[in-house]
């Protein structure tokens, strides 16, 4: 009777533990299927093999008359498999809830209600039935903001049509209120800078009494990843921490993705690039600025210069890039030249294997090139190249916990997880290699006056429109079908080692030692009006703790060492006569009102 009660007893413990490994190889089944990015061959494998896994122990598990032994070996392979399948599932998971987290299916957008600083009004409330004036820019985000606030107090609501209105109604008090959006706000206190402008001073002359905040749904209805031609926009911030959408952007690269001819066009913009800010006026200004007003003015601004729609964007930081990396054990990245960094590292013609550190100072690096800024936007496409030419090989099974843990918190795409998971489920099935092709803008260096600084050289890019023009046929092209020739060799067997040292750069090879030269007598000519301090905030920012012994220069005359090279002494501008002003590096004539109409041509 006994051991009747033992050996059920021991059946029930059978039971379990198979009802165990039933129940961890349908969720792992559940979790594929629900992720869907496995491609049908691969899904297919997968089930015949949790079915054939469940069959042959089930089977010495349940069966009554199946001897101890082979019962407790089964028992510890399902065990095993449990665990397994338990493990896979909670990984798969982990990407989900990283990618999820990484992709946002929603824009926040940051309201204020802001009144004239003279005004007796302190806080919401005191608006009640006064009039607000907002910006009718016919968004989604401004009638959700619109209604939000409506929520909360009732005001006589006014729409304009421009801001330069609605800023001057808040300043003239013809509006008790006005409504804003963050990043527009920021562009008002830029040009209220302006003394000119019916709203100077718009930044000291207004206050904020209440901020809000509403989320709208990014439409992305109309692009299939994996058969539509598709712009990413590549944003790069010289931060580290936490990704944010509104701050500068030093790289600014333009994604062109064919997925039907398994073709990459990397389009680099200068960070310094003399733009046309979407939707303002006046002066141009850098590129890099643009990102102040967030990421949606950059886009615009993009769109503009290039004549295209963007149709996505992912945003990292230099945190980003050394996370990364480092996640995936290096990469091998291709140098078009022998050079060494600012803080010291040595790179040699060809493929070199870098760590984060070396993949930041590769990326970083222009001063060392005749060729500034555009060289680093080349090395900065290389180094995107060497990482997905990784993420793509097979050896990234064994960096996939590592590689998702980097890119928590350093990223953000508004990109769908729907889109992520599709193109991986198609590089799974293909198993393509793509061929990326390099390509940037070019202009000449100038200084001028900006959107955001108007009362400050700053050095800029002047466009090229050659150049762009250029740019616009190959995105064209890409778009259409054509296989551009690659910009990188398909060997990359001879890898090189990278060193560091802090030998100056005038000590390195005569090739980079001359380039060094040519650089500095480059930036010179080109810095003539430059303001020296800001030269030195905009192109010198380097990590202090890496800073290598600067080299000694012999600057020219009207010149000073900054840093390490030879930058223009404080500019003198221009002088102008009676009845001429100055709008930016030229003497204009003063407008004359109220003429005699006899005087008049």
């Amino acid at each position: 009777m006994k051991k009747n009660k033992e050996k059920g007893k021991k059946n029930i413990g059978y039971k379990l533990v198979y009802i165990l490994l039933f129940l961890s190889s349908l969720g792992l089944l559940g979790v594929v299927l629900y992720i869907n990015i496995l491609p049908m061959k691969y899904l297919g494998i997968l089930t015949l093999i949790l079915v054939f896994v469940n069959l042959i122990l089930g089977f010495f598990l349940l069966r009554k008359k199946v001897k101890k032994k082979p019962k407790r070996i089964c028992t510890v392979f399902s065990l095993l498999f449990t665990i397994l399948f338990a493990v896979v599932s909670f990984f798969i998971f982990k990407t989900f809830g990283v990618l999820d987290e990484m992709s946002q299916d929603y824009k926040t957008y940051t309201y204020y209600v802001l009144v004239n600083d003279n005004s007796n009004y302190k806080k919401l409330e005191d608006i009640k039935d006064k009039g607000l004036g907002y910006y009718n820019d016919n968004s989604e985000a401004s009638k959700k903001a619109l209604e939000a606030l409506s929520k909360v107090v009732t005001v006589k609501s006014n729409s304009y049509g421009n801001l330069e209105s609605l800023a001057s109604s808040l300043i003239s008090s013809d509006e008790d209120a006005i409504l804003l959006e963050s990043t527009t706000k920021s562009k008002l206190d830029s040009a209220g800078e302006n003394s000119k402008s019916s709203f100077s001073g718009f930044k000291e002359k207004t206050r904020i009494i209440y901020t809000f905040k509403v989320k709208v749904k990014i439409d992305t209805k109309g692009v299939n990843v994996t058969k539509d031609v598709f712009n990413i926009y590549i944003s790069g911030m010289d931060e580290y921490g936490k990704v944010s959408e509104v701050s500068r952007s030093d790289v600014n690269m333009i994604m062109t993705i064919n997925p039907k001819t398994k073709q990459i066009l990397m389009t680099n913009i200068p960070r310094d690039y003399y733009v046309q800010l979407h939707d303002t006026t006046g002066y141009k200004d850098k590129l890099t600025h643009a990102g102040i007003y967030g990421v949606d003015t950059s886009i615009k601004t993009l769109e503009d210069l290039l004549g295209i729609k963007i149709d996505y964007f992912f945003k990292v930081n230099f945190s980003s890039l050394q996370n990364i990396v480092n996640a995936l054990d290096g990469v091998d990245v291709y140098s078009e030249y022998n050079f060494q960094s600012w803080n010291g590292y040595n790179f040699t013609k060809g493929y070199n294997h870098v760590d984060g550190k070396a993949a930041l100072a590769f990326a970083r690096e222009r001063h060392t090139f005749t060729d500034g800024d555009n060289q680093r936007g080349k090395n900065q496409q290389a180094l995107i190249e060497a990482i997905f030419r990784k993420c793509t090989s097979s050896s990234i099974i064994t960096k996939y916990n590592s590689l998702l843990n980097s890119l928590k918190d350093s990223m953000i795409t508004d990109m769908p997880m729907k889109s992520i998971t599709s193109l991986a489920k198609m590089q799974l099935r293909d198993d393509a290699s793509w061929s990326i092709t390099s390509n940037s803008v070019k202009g000449t260096g100038s200084s001028e006056y900006t959107y955001t600084y108007p009362y400050q050289y700053l050095y800029v890019t002047l466009q090229d429109e050659e150049s762009i023009k250029e740019a616009k046929d190959k995105i064209a092209k890409v778009a259409e079908g054509e296989v551009l020739e690659s910009s990188y060799g398909k060997d990359a067997s001879d890898v090189h080692s990278v060193s560091k040292s802090y030998v100056s750069k005038s000590s390195t090879s005569s090739s980079s030692s001359t380039k060094t030269k040519k650089s500095t007598s480059k930036k010179s000519a080109v810095t003539k009006k430059s303001n020296s301090s800001t030269t030195k905030r905009e192109t010198n920012k380097k990590t202090e703790t890496e800073k290598p012994k600067e080299p000694v220069v012999s600057c020219q005359e009207g010149e000073h060492l900054e840093n390490g090279v030879c930058v223009a002494d404080e500019p003198v501008p221009p002088v102008c006569g009676e009845g001429e002003h100055l709008e930016g590096n030229t003497c204009v004539k003063d407008k004359t009102e109220n003429l005699d109409p006899k005087t008049k041509e």
